[in-house]
């Protein structure tokens, strides 16, 4: 297991990470590019990136296939990230690449009727609405209220600088990440330093959370159908459904 809070002092990881930031990538994808790159050139005998290309690439790609057998979203997710790093950062055109992929698993998909549950809009950055059954909106009032009376708690302690938003956001709104409507509604227990800027902020709750509530409630309901959580974002002002 690579540990990211110890992949620090190297210029050039850290270079990277300038880039990545500046290209406004989230701090999850921050990390997982760094550890691809990290694995990449430790495949390759410490080898430096600028010194390696298509060739180095696609044998790391096969190993991840071959030897690894990892699947072929994380075999896609290695690839971007070094795709990334050689465009962006390194400047070097990346000749076709030639590697084993990775089996991509045949599944039928779950289906749900109507009455169970219903999803709109597709993944990625993009704003969507999505229905929300009437029985649940006294519990989300309940936590948004909760929320801000954590945010109003919060204000009180002296070294605390508001709700974590991106650096881009927070240059544009100075003092967006102090107000009400910036945030979070399911917030982390306690305020904690940001990775980034080093500032005590409050985090929303990490993704694994509402995973492990969304198992416990299908198991729970008896649901014998297997469920996968794509996306966690609440969007804003969603209609009632029955």
């Amino acid at each position: 297991m690579f540990n990211y809070l110890q992949m620090k002092g190297s210029k050039f990881l850290d270079h990277v990470r300038e880039v990545i930031r500046t290209n406004h990538f989230s701090y999850s994808t921050e990390k997982t590019y760094i550890i691809w790159l990290y694995r990449f050139i430790i495949f390759h005998n410490k080898e430096h990136p600028k010194d390696m290309g298509t060739k180095e690439i696609s044998e790391f790609l096969t190993y991840l296939a071959v030897e690894r057998k990892v699947s072929a979203s994380t075999q896609n997710q290695a690839l971007n990230a070094l795709a990334f790093v050689y465009k962006k950062v390194l400047k070097i055109t990346l000749d076709d690449f030639d590697f084993k992929h990775a089996k991509i698993g045949k599944r039928l998909p779950v289906v749900f009727s109507r009455d169970e549950i219903i999803i709109r809009g597709g993944k990625g950055n993009n704003d969507r609405r999505t229905l929300l059954s009437r029985l649940l909106i006294p519990q989300l009032k309940r936590q948004i209220e909760k929320s801000k009376i954590k945010l109003e708690e919060n204000m009180l302690v002296k070294e605390f600088k508001g709700t974590s938003i991106s650096e881009a956001l927070e240059r544009k709104y100075p003092n967006a990440s102090k107000e009400l409507a910036w945030k979070y509604i399911s917030p982390s227990r306690k305020p904690a330093i940001d990775p980034r800027s080093g500032k005590l902020k409050q985090h929303c709750r990490h993704e694994s959370f509402l995973q492990k509530t969304v198992k416990n409630a299908i198991r729970n309901a008896e649901i014998t159908k297997i469920v996968r959580l794509y996306n966690t974002a609440l969007i804003d002002t969603p209609r009632a459904a029955t």
